[in-house]
């Protein structure tokens, strides 16, 4: 009882630049009182670093507030008083409405039906890669996980997302990518150069 009313006290007192929020993770509900100046970025790597225990990326959480997903970029005094905000892992799988497909010569095509689609090498058949180039010729040249295709709106990009992007770069119609924070715009008939593998992006 203590705590509550020590919780309500520091409310008012706090009312002009804090405002109150429950916070569920992990399925336990957390009473908190929050500058409303934080965003909804911030308050998710704070949420993130205090509740998750295995390892993973910020971005691999969201938080919802009515069973909608907060903008990151939002402040938290735009939210009502009390509002319940929910962590979770953000399924960021993709169907995909159009047929596509990267291929590699007219014997082998690796068709796309979900995205992101990561594409590298493995021996043991990795089940997260989407296109496997580990058995074409020239495989190895390729990370084990060398790029990813994903969908923003309607555009097609492509990400470099090899450990060391600048040794490993991607060729985007014989145009280095070597970032890996900077996606590139891909579309039908763009020629995608991974080590010495070359797939054209086919999509329909």
């Amino acid at each position: 009882m203590a705590n509550q009313d020590r919780y309500n006290q520091l409310r008012q007192k706090l009312a002009a630049s804090h405002i109150p929020l429950t916070i569920e993770a992990q399925g336990e509900p957390h009473r908190v009182l929050l500058t409303k100046e934080m965003t909804v970025r911030d308050l998710r790597e704070e949420v993130v670093n205090k509740f998750v225990q295995e390892s993973g990326k910020k971005s691999d959480f969201i938080l919802l507030a009515n069973q909608q997903p907060l903008a990151l970029s939002r402040k938290l005094s735009s939210l009502t008083p009390d509002t319940v905000v929910r962590l979770t892992r953000a399924d960021k799988t993709q169907k995909v409405e159009e047929q596509v497909a990267l291929v590699f010569d007219e014997n082998t095509r690796f068709n796309i039906t979900t995205l992101p689609a990561i594409i590298g090498r493995s021996k043991q058949g990795d089940a997260a890669l989407a296109v496997n180039v580990n058995d074409l010729p020239n495989g190895l040249t390729v990370s084990r996980r060398h790029a990813e295709l994903s969908r923003q709106g309607e555009t097609f990009i492509i990400r470099n997302i090899a450990d060391n992007p600048v040794e490993k770069p991607i060729y985007i119609n014989e145009v280095a990518l070597a970032s890996g924070d900077i996606p590139k715009e891909v579309g039908d008939g763009t020629a995608i150069r991974l080590g010495k593998i070359t797939l054209t992006l086919q999509i329909t």
